[in-house]
């Protein structure tokens, strides 16, 4: 969890909110940089300038409870070699559903796609 991705977070925090984990993830075929926010209490989505992490403003909300992860998450291979590019899929309470790219660069083939991912199933509990 990056600190500068969790002060971004923090700004948008509920009174006895905290922060329980934060990352940058990218959208729209690796187009749109967002940050990823979860509290003790609720989901969200920031959006974020692409070349740098920075705060362009709360895209929405959402309490955990209305969250659900896919069961199981998409790494992308090119010629049978891992890419470091890596998809979950999240269900809002309303029926939206988002797909997040959770590498921490441009580039990705660090691990971090997959930590992120691992990080998120381990603190959002439901699943569809």
């Amino acid at each position: 969890m990056s600190s500068h991705e969790s002060n971004i977070v923090a700004h948008y925090l509920n009174d006895g909110e905290r922060v329980r984990l934060a990352f940058s993830a990218y959208t729209g075929m690796g187009l749109g940089r967002r940050v990823v926010g979860v509290t003790t209490d609720r989901f969200l989505l920031i959006k974020s300038r692409y070349a740098s992490v920075s705060d362009k403003g709360l895209l929405w909300a959402e309490p955990l409870a209305g969250i659900a992860l896919a069961e199981s998450y998409e790494r992308w291979h090119t010629n049978f070699v891992y890419t470091g590019n890596s998809y979950v899929t999240l269900r809002r309470g309303n029926g939206l559903v988002e797909l997040l790219n959770t590498r921490s660069s441009f580039w990705g083939g660090d691990g971090s796609a997959d930590y992120a991912i691992e990080a998120l199933y381990a603190v959002i509990p439901n699943r569809f």
